[in-house]
């Protein structure tokens, strides 16, 4: 359990220092984003910045619960979620337009003035948030019972639906964060398949299929 909580804490760490250090260092001027009519028709609920918050959850679960072995590789799939994201909004900055969102109702509440305060305006696309939900959500429902997997799959959605809820994204952004969530799962994989390491494939040189780590065969339709 204790190496479980490090990998939380140090993988947090990462994903802070990443986040703001490429949000705030950018020399490049941030280009507004395109508004599609899903955005437009999608009002403002202080019930979905608890649901936004709640990845944080979704992401402690899915490093405490889960195997060591694939709290490890959640960890290292979110960092580099984190990596590719943050080279993105150093070099390709991005901005909302003009709030579609009345700012009385966001400024009424104090979760929402909250949200919205630790967010940087210049890091809209991809979502970072959701390419680490969606990230958390894949290793938490690892082996796990079909109801358990709905359970996280309704969860996870209701965090994509949150993003544009609160006003901290765009459609666009949902769906680049989740190409990013992908990206990071296929180089996972192709890491863990070419050198065939003895923590993710029993001994190191063996080949045999039932010594497959999990992470495998979840993803080896990706």
């Amino acid at each position: 359990m204790a190496a479980k909580i490090l990998y939380f804490v140090v993988t947090l760490c990462i994903l802070i220092l990443l986040y703001y250090g490429a949000s705030y260092a950018t020399p490049y001027k941030a280009a507004e984003l395109p508004v599609t009519f899903i955005d437009r028709n999608i009002s403002f609920h202080i019930a979905f910045a608890y649901i936004y918050i709640s990845f944080y959850l979704l992401f402690l679960n899915a490093i405490i619960r889960s195997e060591k072995t694939n709290s490890l590789l959640c960890a290292i799939s979110i960092i580099l979620n984190t990596l590719i994201a943050s080279f993105i909004f150093y070099f390709f900055p991005t901005r909302m337009p003009a709030a579609i969102y009345s700012n009385e109702e966001h400024t009424n509440y104090f979760l929402s003035r909250l949200v919205q305060s630790l967010d940087v305006k210049n890091n809209c696309f991809p979502s970072l948030h959701i390419a680490n939900a969606c990230t958390a959500a894949f290793y938490l429902a690892i082996q796990r019972k079909l109801a358990v997997k709905f359970f996280i799959g309704a969860w996870l959605i209701l965090i994509c639906w949150s993003v544009l809820s609160t006003g901290q994204h765009y459609f666009y952004d949902i769906i680049g964060g989740i190409f990013v969530s992908l990206i990071s799962l296929v180089l996972i994989r192709k890491l863990i398949q070419r050198n065939n390491l003895r923590i993710w494939k029993g001994q190191q040189h063996s080949r045999e299929p039932s010594q497959e780590n999990d992470f495998l065969k979840e993803t080896a339709d990706i």
